[in-house]
């Protein structure tokens, strides 16, 4: 995805333009048990509780195209039957209501999140009718023919809130409040099939990070069966460590020429 499929993509999880049919999910504790599951019809929720998941959705697609976000594409042999793009396929066109499906990619992921802490599995399910565009680049809604049906995956983590005092207006008085777990902002997500050049493409799947440090490089490797994804950090740290080797040897002017095209 490009930054301006990325902002067409965000613009649906608003109260407005919202078309979310279904979310589900699951908590899995530092010990990596699922503690729970749940699958919910999302636009059946309470209106509070629809803001609070749409803010996390926004979330999980911010960031800087290239960086944080990072589109990666399954060649013909990541492909096959009964490989991990099989899978996903599945689990996006049972619209997230296959709880066989739903408890092994929980597993999957449970087993390979790289951090130890409790964290939250929360995907989305939505089919987004894509209006047409003229040439003044204007939404055209009667020249839609297409739709984009898609599954995010969001990775967000666990943590008690803090401890504090607060009033407790029956007693009159200043009280230690309960502490809840709490869902923080995701740390990491999948939106499979990929939205590029305003279709669906189920050769691509995006993936965002919140942190570029290669923590999740493995991790996607296990669960989106492909090869790991470099992170933009890691790539210019690489990129001048190569460099700085080439000049210290002083090499020929022109073999640093090839060396930067070659890794570009």
């Amino acid at each position: 995805m490009n930054k301006q499929e990325i902002a067409e993509i965000k613009k649906q999880y608003s109260i407005k333009e919202c078309a979310i049919s279904r979310i589900a999910g699951a908590y899995v504790d530092a010990e990596k048990n699922i503690k729970a599951t749940f699958n919910k019809q999302f636009l059946s929720l309470p209106e509070e509780e629809i803001y609070k998941y749409l803010d996390i959705f926004k979330k999980g697609l911010s960031g800087i195209v290239g960086k944080n976000i990072t589109t990666a594409e399954y060649d013909l042999a990541q492909e096959e039957k009964g490989s991990m793009h099989d899978f996903l396929m599945k689990v996006r066109n049972t619209k997230l209501e296959n709880e066989e499906l739903l408890h092994i990619l929980y597993e999957r992921i449970a087993e390979a999140y790289p951090d130890v802490s409790n964290f939250l599995i929360m995907l989305l399910y939505n089919v987004y009718d894509i209006p047409g565009r003229g040439n003044d680049q204007f939404k055209n809604v009667e020249a839609s023919d297409e739709v984009y049906e898609y599954m995010t995956c969001y990775i967000c983590p666990v943590a008690l809130e803090k401890p504090g005092l607060v009033f407790d207006p029956v007693k009159a008085d200043f009280v230690q409040k309960e502490t809840r777990w709490e869902v923080g902002v995701p740390v990491y997500s999948f939106t499979f099939p990929s939205f590029e050049d305003r279709c669906t493409d189920i050769h691509h799947v995006t993936i965002y990070t919140k942190k570029t440090d290669g923590q999740f490089d493995d991790f996607s490797k296990e669960i989106l069966g492909l090869e790991p994804v470099v992170a933009a950090d890691l790539q210019k740290e690489t990129f001048q460590k190569l460099i700085a080797n080439a000049v210290s040897q002083k090499d020929d002017p022109m073999e640093i020429v090839h060396l930067f095209f070659w890794y570009i």
